[in-house]
Order: structure tokens, then C-alpha cells, then sequence
């Protein structure tokens, strides 16, 4: 028995070998089609693999002439509407969070905190206010779309390579690196039936000396509120609201007010009346709801980035990058 194993190691070695390097097989040229064909691979330093290259797995692309044709003003709005973005999250528009003015997505539904979020390869800082005040999370809403050449989208889990925070995808955010110039852009928009006005101002730019490149954006921007008094189908609402009653705790009846609605009559824009129900009449208004809701809110916000790179050599570079956003909801 021991010999027979002793004359199967050579060719088990030779198999092994063949397998782990499969350059020996050249393919003929007519196997090669021309869609398949690498003329230049740029790396970014991503762990993503490209789906037509390396795998199976899907990689959605987005890229930066796609932002600004659909007029995304920052990263956040173009993952909004993507497919994979299939959860629920708290935005900007959810004042009474712990983070109203940040903007965040959740693939798969599996929340932010399980979407590993990177920027030309490297990890974002956190928003320093955790999500829902319990876990982290990375802010999308401060990198204006004027400076990103793709975004590359992951939905399938990677946790084995990037840990646990990227069990339901990975984004990877690639910036500009060969642009020259300046950049100025400015957008306006306004709604048929008023509220919701938006204005944003970008600019950016590169400044470039010998080895050392640099990237910067400053983006600002305006958007007014949307109330739902300015919508006529939420403007009012069949059950009115109760504005002030009395009610008996162990029968659920309402106490009599008297005149009580018609001296008030005058409250939230002259619509308070004396509404009749099985249990009694009590003081409300079918209007009190839609005067506290904002669909939505107003924001301010300002926002600034630079990356700057410098080679020393061919094998060494050195990058710095650096992002700070101030908002107002």
C-alpha cells in the first residue's frame, strides 16, 4: 500500500501544478472575442471585482455623465433610486431623528450598518452621530456628483473579504483623476403648485504641479419646504383631528362643551368646529395635521472636499484626503 501512494505523488503534483497555472493553456485567437478583450486596467484599489472579468457576481456601474444627465446633485441621490437600494431609512426629511441632516441607503434591507461604503477603495469616516443611536454609519449626502467619474455598486454580500459591515454589498465611490480645469454649475428648480424650491451651486476643480495632483469641490445648497397644506389631496383630512374635548374615561363618552367650538371657531385658520360622533361632540379640525407636516423639510447645507495625491515614485504615492459638510434642517 505504501509503494502505490508513493508512485501517485508525482502525479498528483503534476495535476496540482496544472491547475495553479493555467497560464500554460493559451487560448487560439478566434476564442478571444473583440467585447472581451483588456486594452488597459486602472486600479482603484477596491477589493470589487468586475463582473465580466473575475466572476459571477454582478457590479452595477454608474457613471459620472449618467449623475449628471439625470441631475443627481449628490451620491445619495443616485443610490436613492437604484434597485439594490431595497430598505428602509431614516433621511433628511425625518426631522425628529438623531440624524436629520444626513442621508444614508441600506442594500438589500439589511440596514446601513451592513453596507460597507468606500471611497476610491478606502473607508469613509463615520457620521458622528450614530444611526437610529445604535450603530454607524457613513453620510452620502456631502459628495457632490460633479467630482465622481463612477460609482460602482456590490450587492451581493463580501463579508469574507471586508468583515461584517459588508454582509449586504459594497459601494465604491471613484473620483476624477484626470480632469483638468474648472468646473460651474448651477441648478434651479421650482414646482407648478409652489413649495419645494431648490437652488445648488457647485464648483470645482484640479491643481495640478508636477507630481502632485489635487481634486476639490464646494457645493451649496438650498431647498425650501414642502407643506402639506400646499397639496390639496393633503391639505385636509375626513376625520378631523381634536383640537379640545372631554371624555369620560370608563364609558369613552364625550362631555358636552357647550358653545365652547364656536368661541374657538377662529383657531387653525378659522376651521375649528363642533364634531359629531357616536360617543359625543367634541372641538376639531380637519386641518390641524396638515398645518404640522412638512413632506418635506427645508435644508441648508454646505459642503467641501479636496483629495490630493503625489507620487514620490513609481511604487509610492502618497494622499490626503479631506471632507467637511455643515447642514441646516
Amino acid at each position: 500500500m505504501n509503494k502505490n501512494i508513493t508512485q501517485l505523488k508525482p502525479i498528483t503534483a503534476f495535476v496540482l501544478a496544472a491547475l495553479c497555472h493555467p497560464a500554460f493553456a493559451t487560448p487560439s485567437n478566434n476564442e478571444i472575442s473583440g467585447d472581451d478583450k483588456v486594452s488597459s486596467v486602472v486600479v482603484t484599489g477596491s477589493r470589487i471585482p468586475r463582473a465580466s472579468l473575475e466572476g459571477p457576481t454582478a457590479v452595477t456601474i454608474i457613471t459620472g455623465e449618467e449623475l449628471a444627465k439625470a441631475g443627481y446633485k449628490n451620491v445619495y441621490d443616485a443610490l436613492a433610486n437604484t434597485v439594490q437600494n431595497s430598505g428602509f431609512t431614516q433621511g433628511e426629511d425625518f426631522g425628529n431623528t438623531f440624524t436629520p441632516s444626513a442621508n444614508t441607503i441600506s442594500l438589500r434591507g439589511l440596514g446601513p450598518n451592513h453596507t460597507l461604503i468606500l471611497l476610491d477603495g478606502r473607508r469613509l469616516a463615520d457620521f458622528p452621530i450614530a444611526y437610529t443611536g445604535t450603530v454607524n454609519f457613513t453620510n452620502l449626502a456631502n459628495i457632490p456628483s460633479n467630482i465622481v467619474e463612477r460609482i460602482e455598486i456590490l450587492s451581493g454580500g463580501a463579508s469574507a473579504v471586508y468583515g461584517s459591515d459588508a454582509i449586504a454589498g459594497v459601494i465604491n465611490i471613484i473620483l476624477k483623476k484626470n480632469s483638468q480645469g474648472f468646473n460651474f454649475n448651477v441648478k434651479l428648480g421650482d414646482t407648478e403648485r409652489g413649495g419645494g424650491e431648490t437652488q445648488r451651486l457647485q464648483f470645482s476643480g484640479t491643481l495640478n504641479f508636477d507630481k502632485l495632483k489635487s481634486l476639490f469641490s464646494v457645493e451649496a445648497s438650498n431647498r425650501e419646504p414642502l407643506r402639506a397644506t400646499q397639496r390639496d389631496f393633503m391639505a385636509f383630512r375626513s376625520t378631523p383631528s381634536a383640537s379640545l374635548y372631554r371624555r369620560d374615561t370608563k364609558t369613552g363618552k364625550y362631555y358636552d362643551l357647550g358653545d365652547t367650538c364656536s368661541s374657538q371657531a377662529s383657531l387653525f385658520q378659522n376651521s375649528v368646529i363642533s364634531y359629531a360622533t357616536s360617543k359625543g361632540n367634541y372641538c376639531a379640525s380637519p386641518i390641524i395635521s396638515p398645518l404640522h407636516w412638512t413632506v418635506q423639510t427645508k435644508n441648508q447645507n454646505l459642503n467641501l472636499f479636496s483629495s490630493t495625491n503625489y507620487e514620490i515614485d513609481e511604487n509610492t504615492r502618497l494622499f490626503a484626503d479631506f471632507s467637511i459638510g455643515k447642514s441646516r434642517t
